[in-house]
């Protein structure tokens, strides 16, 4: 992984817990919650699942 991909990833993951989102990690997959109670909660099982609802976060807080 670059220096540029895990800045990106840190930028995004920033805007996503701007709107509302805790990450948490049951050592087995990753998922959100959403602190708002607006969404349920969110549970990844794949990397470009993750980047992909990290963009959509970030669309989101713009």
């Amino acid at each position: 992984m670059t220096f540029d991909e895990i800045k990106q990833i840190i930028l995004l993951t920033q805007d996503a817990k701007e709107i509302g989102w805790d990450f948490k990690s049951d050592g087995k997959f990753l998922s959100v919650q959403d602190e708002n109670y607006v969404q349920g909660d969110k549970v990844f099982q794949s990397q470009n699942e993750i980047l992909e609802w990290l963009e959509n976060q970030h669309d989101k807080s713009r």
